[in-house]
């Protein structure tokens, strides 16, 4: 079987007037160069997030995992050492589990019947809230990582080798017009997103009876 993943270009380009470029104190052109390249990094990142949207909600056809509840700690914990069993055949270290914004808020509230955190985010997590480092935290054995812009109640365990992005390096590209003394520069990057396997991705749901 073969597959693909479509070759995608990000970019911009601005035209600055030469004279304002090279007397201008503020330096406006790296300031537009630097706009342009963190522009780029958000549009890969959107795409990187479409895409693993898109295979999660395809897994949830064929594999997943249920639980009652997110705020139930006993459902977490099962679901933990399925998801662990689960992995073993694939080859491939579980490395994570990734959450949106709402589940990431509700797994950080859980605690245990002594009311100690469960989810760690600093410090030796005895019964004080810490601080949130980087968005993620420890739940267990498996390391949570916020997953942003994802769709409330969405989770998935996964392994890094799931998706990759296979990019060039950014390449600027500069040309001048001597007539009316502009200057037009343009970045832009080749991207593809490639859902490799799609068996590293876990999804996880919320159902009665889990």
């Amino acid at each position: 079987e073969t597959a693909s993943a479509p070759i995608e270009v990000f970019g911009g380009w601005t035209e600055l007037d030469l004279v304002t470029v090279q007397r201008m104190e503020v330096p406006e052109l790296d300031t537009m160069l630097k706009a342009m390249a963190v522009e780029i990094g958000k549009a890969r990142a959107d795409r990187l997030l479409t895409a693993l949207k898109g295979a999660v909600d395809e897994r949830k056809a064929t594999d997943k995992v249920t639980i009652s509840a997110v705020d139930s700690a006993d459902s977490w914990s099962d679901a933990i050492v399925d998801a662990q069993i689960k992995f073993l055949d694939t080859g491939v270290p579980l490395d994570g589990l990734l959450v949106s914004p709402d589940v990431f808020k509700a797994l950080r509230k859980l605690k245990d019947s002594s009311g100690h955190w469960l989810m760690g985010t600093f410090g030796t997590n005895d019964n004080v809230q810490g601080v949130i480092d980087g968005l993620s935290g420890q739940l267990g054995p498996i390391r949570v990582t916020l997953w942003n812009k994802a769709d409330d109640n969405t989770m998935t365990f996964w392994a890094r080798d799931a998706v990759s992005i296979r990019t060039n390096g950014v390449v600027q590209l500069q040309d001048t017009n001597v007539i009316n003394l502009t200057g037009q520069w343009s970045l832009h990057q080749l991207s593809a997103t490639c859902v490799e396997r799609p068996d590293l991705l876990l999804p996880v749901v919320v159902g009665a009876g889990a």
